[in-house]
C-alpha cells in the first residue's frame, strides 16, 4: 500500500493540469475487459481505469459503441480512448506502456462437432464468424483471405455482434466462432445455449491489448502516462491481482520487487 500511495502522489503531480476533466472511454462489449456501463462489474479494465484516473481528479465516462464506430470516434478526437486496441490495428493512437491483457484467437464450435483447432489451415471449408474491424492478426487474416474453397466468412457488427455469432453457431448456421479466449469463455458463462457449444482450442499467438488514446486530444500523452503509472501501482500493491480475481483471471506479469 505504501508503494501505491507513493506512486499516486507522483501521479497527482504529473497530472495536475488535467484535474477536473472527464476521460471518455468507449468500446463494444468485451467482457471481462469491459462490460455493461454502470453495472456492479463494468469489466476489470474499466474498474482499473476508474481507480487510476480518480486518484488524479479525473472522472471516467464509459460508453458502449460498436467497435468500428468507437475506433472512428477516437481516431477523430471526439472520444478520448478505446478499450482493447492493439498496436497493429491502430498504430496512430497513443498507447500507454502497460497493456491490459493479452488477446489470443480462440475457436468455438458446436458441442457435437468433432473439429478441433489444428492450425489455421484447419479452418478451410468451414463457415467462420468474425466481428467487423477486429484485429485477428496478420497471419489469421492472410490465411482466411486465401480460402476460396471455404463456404464463407460471416462478418457481423454492432454491440450484439458476439451474441449473434454464438446464436448462429448454436443454430448450425455457421461452424466456428472466432473470439478472444477470455471473452468467449466469459460470454458462454451467461449464454443460455452454452451447453450446445464447446471451446476447440486457441491459435497460441497472444498479442497485447491496451486502453489507447486519441492522438487528436492534447492530453492524450498525459493520460497515457497516468494510466501507465497507475496500472503499475495497482500491480505493485496487489490490487490488480484482486481486481482480476473478481473476474476469474490472474495477472500475466509478476509484480515488481
Amino acid at each position: 500500500m505504501k508503494i501505491l500511495l507513493l506512486t499516486l502522489a507522483l501521479l497527482c503531480t504529473l497530472a495536475h493540469p488535467a484535474a477536473g476533466y472527464t476521460v471518455t472511454i468507449a468500446a463494444d462489449p468485451w467482457c471481462p475487459y469491459n462490460c455493461e456501463p454502470g453495472s456492479e462489474r463494468e469489466g476489470f479494465a474499466i474498474e482499473a481505469a476508474r481507480l487510476i484516473f480518480a486518484q488524479v481528479g479525473l472522472d471516467v465516462d464509459y460508453r458502449l459503441l460498436p467497435w468500428t464506430r468507437a475506433l472512428a470516434e477516437v481516431r477523430g478526437g471526439r472520444l478520448d480512448a478505446v478499450v482493447g486496441a492493439s498496436r497493429p490495428e491502430a498504430p496512430e493512437l497513443v498507447f500507454p506502456d502497460e497493456e491490459i491483457g493479452h488477446s489470443d484467437n480462440g475457436f468455438f464450435v458446436r458441442a457435437d462437432s468433432p473439429w478441433t483447432y489444428q492450425g489455421l489451415e484447419s479452418l478451410r471449408g468451414l463457415r467462420v464468424a468474425l466481428i467487423a474491424d477486429y484485429d485477428y492478426g496478420e497471419e489469421f487474416a492472410a490465411v482466411v483471405s486465401q480460402m476460396p474453397g471455404s463456404p464463407g466468412v460471416v462478418v457481423t457488427q454492432g454491440n450484439d455482434a458476439r451474441e449473434r455469432n454464438f446464436r448462429m453457431l448454436a443454430s448450425s448456421r455457421i461452424d466456428v466462432v472466432v473470439s478472444d479466449v477470455a471473452v468467449g469463455l466469459h460470454f458462454l458463462k451467461h449464454f443460455e445455449q452454452a451447453s450446445t457449444i464447446r471451446y476447440a482450442g486457441a491459435q497460441g499467438e497472444a498479442d497485447p491489448v491496451y486502453i489507447a488514446f486519441s492522438p487528436l486530444q492534447p492530453r492524450a500523452g498525459e493520460y497515457a502516462r497516468v494510466f501507465t503509472e497507475g496500472w503499475r501501482a495497482l500491480r505493485a500493491s496487489g490490487q490488480l491481482a484482486e481486481l482480476l480475481a473478481r473476474y476469474g483471471l490472474k495477472d500475466w506479469k509478476p509484480a515488481a520487487d
